[in-house]
């Protein structure tokens, strides 16, 4: 049987990375779940190493982070983007690693930011209840900050140099 946690809705963030307290319930699939409470996938951090291949698309001594649900959604993500050259099965790097990975073993071998974040985009998200509606923009490290209101969130999307970002309404009424 599969399980489905909730997550309790605590606002100014969005408990999509499990490094902050959560709450979890267990849900039985299908049934109504209250107006407050959203259902979220984790989101983990994978890294992407490179060697001296002229191929590859940084060099060595570099990486980047892509931002996915798993192990294959993130090389789904990272091949997407840097497909192989010659073989479309094989990955266009020379290694990659669990954010558990990375922290255990690799990181020591490694300075400084990563070269590029895949799947990290800015998102205004637009949330409607019986509630009332509210106004998140995510910021670093994919929690969400609430916004007073739509032009605090669209004020702070510039202030901070954001003029490309997705919209996402929800709308969630449960009866």
């Amino acid at each position: 049987m599969t399980q489905h946690f909730v997550f309790e809705s605590v606002p100014g963030y969005s408990p999509i990375h499990d490094d902050r307290e959560q709450i979890k319930e267990p849900v039985a699939a299908g049934k109504s779940q209250r107006n407050e409470r959203t259902v979220w996938t984790m989101q983990n951090k994978f890294y992407f190493t490179f060697g001296t291949w002229k191929q590859y698309p940084y060099t060595r001594g570099q990486y980047l982070v892509v931002i996915a649900s798993d192990e294959h959604d993130a090389a789904m993500k990272f091949k997407k983007k840097y497909p192989h050259p010659y073989d479309e099965m094989v990955l266009n790097c020379a290694a990659y690693y669990s954010e558990k990975e990375w922290n255990e073993s690799v990181s020591k071998y490694y300075t400084g930011e990563p070269v590029e974040v895949i799947g990290m985009n800015i998102k205004l998200r637009i949330k409607v209840n019986y509630d009332g509606t509210k106004y998140f923009t995510n910021v670093n490290g994919g929690y969400f900050k609430e916004h007073k209101s739509l032009e605090d969130a669209k004020n702070w999307l510039d202030y901070n140099g954001y003029k490309n970002f997705d919209t996402e309404t929800i709308v969630s009424f449960s009866y």
